[in-house]
């Protein structure tokens, strides 16, 4: 498993390779106690895609989506954090591909 960063991470099989976002441990309600419970963290599944390519542009994707709609923010700072968010996927992947 290709780690990109705290939140997100890339397998790869014979067919494609599987973005995952990591859920980190969380406390939620049992609807039939009324008490509280932790669930375990997990990984769950972004996409599939055909290339490493891919993937990453799927992740910069992903995460630009989840940042803009956290809250309301003016056109330039939309994108100066577009921007941000997709230098920081790519100097990962950079790093990645310079090791190969």
């Amino acid at each position: 498993m290709i780690k990109v960063n705290n939140k997100y991470s890339i397998s790869a099989d014979d067919t494609c390779y599987t973005v995952y976002e990591y859920i980190p441990t969380e406390e939620i309600i049992d609807r039939k106690t009324g008490q509280p419970k932790m669930r375990a963290e997990r990984y769950d599944v972004v996409g599939y895609c055909a290339t490493l390519a891919d993937s990453v542009q799927l992740i910069i994707r992903t995460e630009q989506r989840q940042r803009v709609s956290e809250k309301d923010m003016s056109l330039t700072e939309a994108l100066k954090e577009l921007q941000s968010i997709k230098d920081e996927i790519m100097d990962a992947y950079r790093g990645f591909d310079s090791v190969r």
